[in-house]
């Protein structure tokens, strides 16, 4: 009996802990469109490309991605950037820039600051790769949530209904 009231517990903090981490997949895809999508849809239609040289380099150690900055000039200014490269952490940092290589920079003739090292176009599917999936994650956790907040409200409603069992000496 007592494990029966031990699952109707967890049953009825279910529902609660589902909302919350669709609440939070529905805060990144926030976070992703706000940051990301906007500035890369520009730079994927009115980019131009310049060639910059990589100023710095991290490697990529254990789970941490390889970073590396670039420095680039336009209209006479010398402008600056970083890029993450996730893929590195599999890879043994084979293929990413390092320190004095050259790199294309893609950038908005109108504000050089917004810029992106290699193609908007890839980084701007990912991104809206990251959406679907985070808004299938959140779709999926709210029918879970419903799924178990009409559970735990049947089972309530079949217990009030049925007649308290006397207990036997």
């Amino acid at each position: 009996m007592e494990r029966d009231s031990l699952k109707e517990v967890r049953l009825r903090q279910l529902p609660g802990i589902l909302a919350m981490f669709s609440a939070l997949c529905v805060f990144a895809c926030i976070q992703n469109y706000g940051t990301n999508i906007p500035d890369l849809k520009k730079l994927d239609a009115d980019g131009e490309r310049v060639t910059g040289t990589v100023a710095e380099f991290i490697p990529a150690q254990g789970r941490r991605a390889a970073e590396y900055s670039y420095v680039f000039s336009v209209q006479g200014r010398t402008l600056s950037g970083g890029s993450t490269d996730f893929d590195a952490v599999g890879r043994g940092n084979a293929g990413v820039p390092t320190a004095g290589d050259q790199v294309t920079i893609y950038y908005l003739p109108a504000d050089p600051r917004i810029n992106r090292a290699g193609s908007p176009g890839n980084e701007l599917r990912l991104s809206y790769l990251i959406e679907v999936v985070f808004a299938a994650l959140t779709l999926g956790f709210a029918l879970v949530s419903m799924y178990c907040f009409r559970r735990v409200r049947a089972e309530r409603a079949a217990a009030s209904k049925t007649p308290p069992q006397a207990k036997s000496l």
